[in-house]
């Protein structure tokens, strides 16, 4: 009968452990602003390229950890590639997130914006 409760709890906490690893970071998205998504660093390979882009981030809402995918976008809306921004943020503050990413020469010569999907 011990070992049923032991089991039990275990597993209970376990479940609580799960359902919140699945949740991002950034509890209140809503409360992130994102601007000026821009590479600010590429270097060109004679295949492929390593991109640097930066996005400027606020959060009006509690201090947190926030996690962003930005996609590059072609001329016709199309995703060519995504990557994941992430960094801790004060409240009421705004900072540069930056991240890199690998792409191939013909992809990147495709893009034509970058945007935050939410």
């Amino acid at each position: 009968m011990k070992n049923i409760k032991k089991l039990s709890v275990i597993g209970f906490l376990f479940i609580i452990i799960a359902v919140l690893a699945i949740f991002q970071p950034a509890w209140g998205a809503d409360d992130i602003s994102v601007t000026d998504i821009q590479p600010v660093y590429v270097e060109k390979g004679s295949t492929n390229y390593t991109v640097t882009v930066r996005a400027i981030v606020e959060n009006n809402g509690e201090g947190d950890n926030v996690v962003l995918d930005i996609a590059a976008i072609d001329g016709e809306g199309f995703q060519l590639k995504t990557l994941k921004l992430s960094g801790y943020i004060e409240a009421g503050k705004k900072r540069a997130l930056i991240g890199r990413i690998r792409i191939e020469k013909s992809v990147y010569e495709q893009i034509a914006q970058w945007e935050c999907l939410r």
